[in-house]
């Protein structure tokens, strides 16, 4: 391998590791200086690298996680992107951003927030940080409003604050103090009540930087592997070196990705000389250029990684189309792991990567290989719900009555994917391991949709599975009573017993469920 010079290294890369730099480490409410970070993310990302806007959203919103005192600033950094590129789909959304979102443009970030937006609690937490309350005042290190705070009446020092937009859901007032760097409250909760420092005040002491509290969380807590992660994600390589030198402890490359820090990256690749994983998960930078860097300097495209994957597989996952095409012209084969079997089209299936899979298959990748669960890329393509490559790989031909998968989606919930697997074959009464149909699995959910689909399409709305359940004896315990409703009114027995002499109402019994034990009783007395 060729010798390669870490500061001369850096230099290459200097733009691309200063920007992500200034979102991790932002620290500014100045409207130009946060429009300078803009500019950057755009030139130094958008143009130069496949870091996209619905990317560095989530991204912006990770680093808010880590640095809440500039809220503010990241949601005004966060909307100039949104508002010039409006992504449809957003990576890794936060309570938080989603609740901030919702109030200022009337929209879901994220359906899955769709029924937690307006919880009271999750609001009552991020008004805690408002002015005139104790977290304002340690935010703000305000000593004399943090004593006034602490000398009310009832005031209780082990008080805990429960949010979502820390890194921990549960914190003490040390903690906090840690997090922001307020030396002066830190000190008074020190003095006045012996606040114990904990493995999280360490960690926090690290992200902010105060050296005042480090050193005296030092004093009680030794530095771990977690600890080194809150440093990469500071960003600050001095206490990296300083924790590696002192505490014998690694940097954790997967760490590095997930904060996208590649000065931290280089320098475990410079201390530990390990090119086969620093290159196989190169592509979660996604930045080309880093990729034929490595290759450049003797990095090699079929060099299996420590976690038994290829560079190639992680390029399939991200979605970076130009990027596998780049691995598979400098060589990399289209074979499975010895480790579990996956193989890229796999990985392209499980990243909703249709683009990708689709050159994956122009290049000669087989459409049906199997892992070593004996599950294919259309498995994982519906389980996952990434239904836009499931599509293609059933219009390409995939095999649709592989194992299991008509059941996965019927897990999954989408009637578009049951209609079109079952209009190219699959086998709607198909038994799985345990002896159950598709329909088992539907009466489970909630779409009487997808369990009318199932049965016009000639289901067996009495079929038992290994135990002697029918689809009615599995809809009871999800307590879904139209759906109970539904199989009763479309002929499932009523009275059909399992192979432990239960019928349905006996399952309704167990679950105390008045409305569905009504439900059933009036049908039994309608016989």
């Amino acid at each position: 391998m060729e010798t390669i010079d870490y500061m001369e290294t850096m230099k290459l890369f200097k733009d691309y590791n200063d920007t992500f730099r200034s979102i991790f480490r932002l620290n500014t409410s100045n409207e130009d200086e946060i429009n300078k970070i803009y500019i950057n993310i755009k030139s130094n990302l958008f143009e130069k690298t496949y870091i996209t806007p619905s990317l560095i959203l989530g991204i912006i919103q990770n680093a808010a996680n880590y640095n809440f005192r500039f809220f503010r600033s990241y949601w005004t950094l966060f909307k100039k992107i949104y508002d010039e590129y409006h992504p449809t789909k957003i990576e890794d959304c936060s309570w938080v951003f989603c609740y901030i979102f919702y109030k200022e443009y009337g929209l879901l970030l994220d359906k899955e927030h769709d029924f937690d937006i307006e919880d009271p609690e999750m609001i009552e937490s991020l008004k805690a940080h408002e002015e005139n309350t104790i977290y304002k005042a340690i935010i703000d290190d305000d000593l004399n409003s943090f004593i006034v705070f602490t000398e009310k009446e009832g005031f209780d020092e082990n008080q805990l604050m429960y949010s979502y937009i820390y890194p921990d859901f549960e914190l003490t007032l040390l903690d906090l103090c840690c997090y922001y760097g307020s030396v002066n409250c830190f000190k008074l909760m020190r003095s006045k009540f012996n606040s114990e420092i904990t493995e999280n005040c360490l960690h926090y002491s690290f992200l902010s930087g105060k050296p005042e509290i480090m050193n005296e969380c030092l004093k009680f807590q030794t530095p771990d592997d977690e600890c080194m992660d809150y440093v990469i994600t500071s960003y600050n390589i001095d206490f990296v070196t300083f924790i590696m030198e002192n505490y014998n402890i690694e940097i954790d490359p997967f760490h590095c990705e997930n904060v996208f820090n590649l000065q931290a990256y280089f320098l475990h690749f410079f201390h530990t000389n390990d090119l086969p994983t620093c290159f196989t998960h190169s592509p979660f930078f996604y930045n080309k250029s880093l990729c034929e860097f490595l290759l450049s300097h003797g990095a090699d495209v079929n060099q299996e990684g420590v976690d038994g994957r290829f560079v190639l597989d992680y390029a399939c996952l991200k979605n970076i189309k130009e990027l596998a095409e780049f691995f598979i012209n400098n060589g990399s084969l289209l074979y499975p792991s010895d480790f579990d079997g996956l193989t890229s089209l796999h990985f392209a299936a499980m990243g909703d990567s249709k683009e990708t899979a689709e050159m994956l298959l122009l290049h000669g990748a087989e459409i049906d290989p199997y892992d070593h669960e004996n599950k294919t890329p259309l498995c994982y393509a519906i389980h996952d719900y990434n239904f836009e490559t499931a599509k293609f790989l059933i219009l390409q031909g995939a095999d649709v009555n592989a194992e299991e998968i008509i059941h996965i989606a019927a897990v999954a919930g989408s009637v578009e994917i049951i209609e079109l697997l079952i209009s190219h074959g699959a086998d709607v009464n198909a038994k799985d391991y345990l002896g159950k149909i598709p329909l088992h699995y539907a009466a489970q959910g909630n779409s009487t949709e997808l369990l009318e689909t199932l049965i016009s399409n000639g289901s067996d709305i009495n079929a038992k599975d290994d135990d002697g359940r029918t689809p009615l004896h599995d809809a009871i315990p999800s307590m879904h009573p139209h759906i109970i409703d539904f199989l009763i009114s479309h002929g499932a027995d009523i009275n059909a017993v399992d192979n432990f002499n239960r019928t349905a109402l006996q399952i309704a019994e167990n679950t105390d469920n008045e409305e569905i034990i009504q439900l059933i009783n009036r049908y039994i007395n309608q016989k």
